[in-house]
């Protein structure tokens, strides 16, 4: 389960109910001051803290965050971006307070400079302080935590920002080579880095297209291994979470069906680590029956419908085969642009690839406003009357007042750029937080942090969410329909035009004094009629015909415009 509630406090709570309720891992997402070492009470880390991400920011914040957590019994990732080592420091020392064995300890630092350089649009300490942790965090992990991954290849940001499957793979590829280009820095080899990397996935609409990108993954992941002159056979560790640009606001319960389909297409791929999105995470804070339900998909598809009994099971399925091997292809020949343009940081530096992603999501969204792709309770069977949850805010008083009260321990940090993961652990236990940390490592180089524009994070649902709230303001939010001939005729366009309007957040009506006009019939009917109907309308009424939209969204967005 995703842990990116503000609070320790709150994190505590739903992570008791998660572990005694069947999930056996904590997916722990810092906030953006965390992050980005943006103390929150400096002129910018106001806005960061609580940012979506727990505010975790010392040792005592991560012992009430996992309070009654032995951490000696679980997997726990940990997602820092590029600030891991001043993050995980206070949680391995408090995995040594509770007296874990680390050699034991199955843990993930999540260390993803590039994801966060997309998301958040800055490289913090710059390639100097990357280096210096990837550095300190293989060391410490060569010589005490034999099954802890350091690295981390996130794709999610940039399947937000729009990205195809095969971009997706491209980039994670793309990415991975970057990494592997750090074994002479390490003094390790590059099979080394391999076992102890982590490939995140997000986890689309379409089951099968999705299988067959998760095992495509595994192949090109084997790819780019031999590209770098390893011949030995490495497994990926995959983990797989929903795709949160599928989730809706409106008719939220919907997503519990998107959840469980991309839940049983991980499983089918029998990827190592699952995360199911909750259904009312588009409206705030998730509620302790969303988190319940997404926990018990995953337990229900494996334990109940057995899936994952074979290693893989669509293997021999011509169509998954197929798919696999093209998106093994196309991945790999989207990899070679961005290497042909330099390397991952600098396609993303310069903008290319920003500009690459937002033009496959202007073909997606034009697919969405024109229903060629159906979103189900949004653009298709929306229900106007429909019971939304309770929706709780990410960010209230409370959170304000942890901010407030905090105050940092110590007032200075025995730390310099120099100082390994094992020094970062010892400042922490003796009250360091992870701002002095952070700035102790790479005092002097905050200047030369690189920064871009971030990547969009676009939903599929977003724009017929908009117009739904618009339709909200207007005082007369009604439609009137314009029915030719006898109900046998004109009922499927009818039907088609409720569902549609609906979309838009309008309602219909035989009887209104609507400014727009529905006309509903058949084809014979329109040619035979229609110009004649239309004239007879005066030239203040705006009149459109069902069957004969081109672009909803568009459509939709002109008859507020007249509405209003």
């Amino acid at each position: 389960m995703r842990y990116d509630m503000a609070l320790p406090a709150n994190c505590a709570h739903h992570a008791q109910l998660d572990l005694t309720g069947g999930t056996n891992g904590l997916w722990l997402c810092v906030d953006a001051a965390a992050r980005l070492a943006l103390h929150p009470h400096s002129e910018d880390g106001s806005e960061a803290a609580g940012d979506q991400g727990l505010m975790t920011w010392d040792l005592p914040s991560w012992q009430e965050a996992l309070d009654g957590v032995n951490l000696n019994m679980i997997e726990c990732i940990l997602d820092a971006g590029a600030n891991a080592m001043p993050n995980a420091a206070p949680l391995i020392a408090l995995a040594r307070q509770q007296g874990c064995d680390l050699n034991e300890l199955r843990f993930d630092f999540g260390f993803d400079p590039l994801s966060c350089l997309a998301k958040d649009g800055v490289l913090i300490g710059g390639p100097d302080y990357v280096k210096h942790q990837a550095r300190s965090l293989f060391e410490f992990a060569q010589e005490n935590m034999a099954k802890a991954n350091v690295f981390c290849v996130s794709t999610e940001v940039h399947e937000m920002a729009g990205a195809s499957h095969a971009q997706q793979l491209g980039v994670m590829a793309a990415t991975l080579s970057h990494y592997f280009t750090f074994a002479d820095t390490l003094e390790i080899s590059v099979a080394d880095i391999a076992r102890r990397t982590t490939l995140r996935i997000a986890v689309g609409r379409d089951i099968f297209v999705e299988v067959a990108k998760l095992r495509a993954a595994k192949l090109l992941f084997a790819k780019v291994l031999a590209a770098h002159g390893v011949g030995e056979e490495i497994a990926p560790r995959i983990h797989a979470i929903s795709s949160r640009q599928t989730i809706s606001q409106c008719a939220p319960h919907t997503n519990m069906l998107r959840g469980t389909e991309q839940t049983f297409a991980a499983l089918l791929a029998n990827v190592d680590v699952v995360t199911t999105s909750c259904f009312d995470e588009a409206l705030g804070q998730s509620s302790e029956m969303a988190r319940r339900a997404a926990r018990n998909v995953a337990i229900i598809l494996q334990e109940e419908s057995n899936l994952m009994q074979q290693s893989d099971a669509t293997a021999g399925s011509y169509w998954v085969e197929e798919n696999t091997s093209r998106l093994v292809d196309e991945g790999f020949d989207f990899m070679q642009q961005i290497e042909s343009r330099g390397s991952m940081p600098g396609v993303l530096l310069e903008g290319w690839l920003r500009d690459q992603l937002s033009e496959t999501y202007t073909g997606q969204s034009q697919r969405f406003a024109t229903r060629a792709d159906a979103i189900t309770g949004v653009s298709e069977y929306p229900q106007l009357d429909e019971n939304m949850p309770e929706s709780l805010p990410v960010f209230g008083e409370d959170e304000q007042d942890f901010i407030l009260s905090y105050e940092d321990l110590i007032e200075s940090c025995e730390l310099n750029s120099q100082s390994n993961f094992e020094d970062c652990i010892a400042a922490s236990a003796a009250g360091a937080n992870v701002f002095q940390i952070s700035d102790a490592l790479h005092l002097g180089k905050a200047t030369q942090s690189p920064q871009m524009v971030p990547l969009d994070a676009h939903r599929h649902a977003e724009d017929f969410e908009q117009l739904r709230y618009q339709a909200a303001y207007l005082e007369n939010a009604t439609v009137r329909l314009h029915c030719l001939g006898d109900l046998a005729r004109h009922n499927t366009r009818k039907v088609f035009a409720a569902n549609f309007l609906a979309a838009g957040g309008l309602n219909v009506s035989d009887n209104s004094d609507s400014k727009v006009v529905c006309i509903c019939g058949d084809d014979k009917q329109y040619a035979a009629e229609l110009e004649e109907v239309i004239s007879s309308y005066a030239d203040d009424i705006h009149v459109v015909v069902a069957g004969q939209f081109e672009d909803s969204v568009a459509t939709l967005q002109q008859m507020h415009e007249v509405l209003a």
